[in-house]
């Protein structure tokens, strides 16, 4: 038995890949249980996404873009003065790339630029349909992935909004400043954007 979820595993991982998104976001969360969290899954599935929790395949600086000039109506190269094509990290719902901003007093400083992938809100809705359609098949099983998917779909829809995601940094950056000798990362969403947060020293 051990070997056939092995197998399955396998496909499972390549289809995370492939499809991305929540896709990989459920693989992650899913390597994040412990043996298998008692059963609930086999651990194969665990041991299998493991790598997926910090080697997510990057996309092109032109792909994820996109999701950052629709809601601005401005290109990267307008809105920062160089953007890095390469990224210096991806996971499951954005990727990092390094860029430099020109502040209001002409200084040059580089930033962490966080792009969401294109099209989410609207992916992630579909696939958590299909998923949950998928997930009444194996609990006659038993195996019950509802609450999985629960988890996920509460997490991944406050994750989608890098607004969020810049209050909660600026917040543990204060409640943390007593214990910095020096300057901290400073969070510097758009006004205007969710899906796009550069953050500067």
């Amino acid at each position: 038995m051990s070997a056939c979820h092995r197998k399955w595993a396998v496909q499972c991982r390549e289809l995370a890949i492939t499809q991305g998104g929540v896709y990989i976001k459920a693989a992650q969360f899913v390597a994040s249980l412990q043996g298998g969290a008692g059963d609930a899954l086999p651990s194969e599935y665990v041991d299998e996404f493991k790598p997926m929790t910090d080697k997510v395949p990057p996309r092109a600086l032109e792909e994820v873009s996109v999701a950052v000039e629709d809601e601005l109506g401005e290109g990267l190269d307008q809105l920062f003065e160089s953007v890095e094509e390469w990224p210096v990290a991806a996971a499951s719902l954005a990727q990092v790339h390094r860029a430099t901003v020109v502040s209001e007093d002409g200084e040059t400083k580089t930033v962490a630029l966080k792009l969401q992938y294109p099209g989410l809100p609207e992916q992630i809705s579909a696939d958590l349909s299909v998923m949950k359609q998928m997930s009444a098949y194996v609990k006659p099983a038993g195996k019950d992935i509802g609450w999985l998917l629960d988890d996920i779909e509460r997490f991944v829809s406050s994750e989608l909004d890098f607004n969020t995601e810049a209050s909660n940094a600026m917040a543990a950056k204060s409640a943390l400043s007593y214990m910095s000798k020096g300057s901290s990362p400073s969070p510097s969403p758009s006004p205007s954007s969710s899906s796009s947060s550069p953050s500067s020293d």
